[in-house]
């Protein structure tokens, strides 16, 4: 499994980020709704543009990851941040949001398949209760996340094994991992700090 970052495609900063809740109930998978042929990377940053500029105006594009036909994880929001992405915000809170790179006549390949029950390992690894998998229709009126992926929803195809949680990818430098300590660390006082506003 190949994992792209934002520095990858470029992301534009947040506007604002919040915690995801550490009681999620699962993960909710959304298409893109229109058929996508181009560079994953191309299409993820044009989703985010479009996500933050008008109408809409998010804070950042809407998914924590996004999935592509060939396997590839592109980080969007993360998997420690709320999503925008499920319609509302308790369903923002309660899941967070897959967003796989098809659209209509597009079938998810096996990579995208076993790219997104590896996704669904990782998030239960660090919570054990997220154990729904849903798609976007299951939680509101739409299309989203299209007639193939609910069908193979329903027919458990996303679910993983025991074996999915993936091999490490080649070893991180002493940069990444102090990086990657000081977000986290970022993170744990901003809850700290929202923890304690509403005491």
């Amino acid at each position: 499994m190949t994992y792209l970052t934002r520095a990858h495609w470029g992301a534009e900063a947040p506007v604002q980020t919040i915690p995801a809740s550490k009681r999620l109930k699962g993960v909710c998978l959304h298409w893109m709704g229109f058929a996508i042929h181009d560079d994953p990377l191309v299409v993820v940053k044009s989703i985010q543009r479009n996500h933050m500029g008008p109408p809409t105006n998010y804070w950042d594009v809407a998914y924590n990851e996004f999935i592509s036909q060939q396997g590839e994880v592109i980080e969007g929001r993360g998997l420690t941040v709320k999503p925008g992405a499920n319609g509302n915000s308790t369903l923002n809170r309660q899941y967070l949001a897959l967003g796989l790179l098809i659209g209509p006549d597009q079938t998810p390949t096996e990579e995208m398949i076993t790219a997104v029950r590896e996704r669904i390992a990782v998030i239960r690894s660090f919570q054990p209760q997220a154990d729904k998998i849903v798609g976007h229709m299951d939680l509101k009126p739409t299309t989203c996340p299209g007639p193939e992926v609910t069908r193979m929803l329903r027919a458990g195809m996303f679910e993983p094994s025991s074996g999915d949680i993936p091999a490490p990818q080649p070893p991180y430098t002493q940069t990444q991992i102090d990086a990657i300590k000081e977000e986290m660390a970022r993170i744990y006082r901003k809850v700290e700090a929202l923890e304690a506003s509403i005491q």
